[in-house]
Parts: C-alpha cells; sequence; structure tokens
C-alpha cells in the first residue's frame, strides 16, 4: 500500500511487470539496492572504482525504505530505454485508477505484440491490503 501511495500517483496509477531472466534484457542487469543506517564513506585514494561509486550515489538508501525490497537499473546513458515487449509480463491499475484511463491501459495492452496479463488492484473491505486480480 505504501509503494502504491509513493509511486502510483495515490493508487491512479500502474505498476509495470518486467521479467529479468532474459540476459539480452535491461532488466537483467538490476541491482539489488543497498538499505543502510549510514552513508557509504569512499575514499577518492583507496576506494575510488565504479563499483564503489555505483553503491554509493545509485544504490544506497536509507532503512527506512527496507520494506520496498526495491531493485534498480543502472545505466551511464541518458535517455529512454526501449524493451523487448516479451520482457514486459504484467501491468497492473492502481484501485484508485480513473474508468477512462483503466480502459485505455486495457486497449493499450491488448495492440501490444505480448503477452502481458493485464491486473488491477482492489482496496479489500476488511483489512489494509491490497489485492490484485486479473482483468479479463
Amino acid at each position: 500500500i505504501l509503494m502504491w501511495s509513493h509511486y502510483a500517483d495515490d493508487h491512479k496509477g500502474l505498476c509495470l511487470e518486467f521479467d529479468g531472466h532474459n540476459r539480452n534484457s535491461l532488466f537483467s542487469r538490476a541491482l539489488a539496492v543497498i538499505y543502510a543506517n549510514n552513508f557509504n564513506q569512499v575514499t577518492f585514494d583507496k576506494d575510488f572504482d565504479a563499483e564503489s561509486v555505483t553503491n554509493m550515489v545509485c544504490r544506497t538508501k536509507s532503512k527506512h525504505w527496507k520494506y520496498e525490497k526495491e531493485w534498480r537499473v543502472i545505466e551511464n546513458q541518458k535517455g529512454l530505454f526501449k524493451f523487448p515487449p516479451e520482457a514486459l509480463t504484467g501491468v497492473i491499475a492502481g484501485c484508485k485508477i480513473s474508468h477512462e484511463n483503466l480502459r485505455w491501459v486495457e486497449s493499450w495492452i491488448r495492440q501490444r505484440k505480448t503477452l502481458a496479463k493485464f491486473y488491477k488492484a482492489i482496496q479489500n473491505t476488511d483489512s489494509f491490503s491490497l489485492k490484485i486480480i486479473e482483468v479479463q
């Protein structure tokens, strides 16, 4: 629920699911985020290498965010990255997505050359949790 609130426009956005097992895919290079109590210390004379800098700048977050179990793809170039259609395996619509946006996303998925499944998050009526159901 917190991740939907933080990253998906308060449950009105989308979550994209990718297959990271294809070695040619951008997502196969994803790295787990390192959760720490303190900033990483790098000494420029001894520890200054690409991996140390990447870990310090791109992969480390406060332990407060550990519940996210985040993975990141880190690239040294700017811009948009294309992915093969088969890498997209699912799209989850937030529980507060508008009907219009829900239908647009459903149409977009059906038109793509992908086997991605389409899901919708539904607020449970008896608990503070979400149920993810497949849209048929």
